[in-house]
């Protein structure tokens, strides 16, 4: 099934190291998340998530989140 709605927060790969709390996370090399980030991107693009830059504010995420979480409600609410 697909999911009425999906998020992806999207960031380089520096930005996610420096947002990593477990050294187990750290130790893990780089061109695996860079991997991980090429194939999450093409799922995303691929399925109309809604990209979310990371250099955002954790504020501005939740609201942008928040705001199209609403959007949605009030289209299924309309039609």
């Amino acid at each position: 099934p697909k999911p009425d709605i999906t998020f992806y927060i999207e960031g380089d790969i520096d930005l996610m190291y420096d947002r990593m709390t477990q050294s187990f996370d750290q130790a893990v090399r780089k061109d695996y998340y860079d991997n991980v980030i090429f194939f999450f991107e093409e799922v995303a693009n691929d399925n109309d998530f809604i990209i979310i830059s990371a250099n955002k504010s954790r504020e501005d995420i939740s609201k942008l989140i928040y705001t199209n979480l609403m959007i949605k409600l009030a289209n299924l609410s309309n039609g």
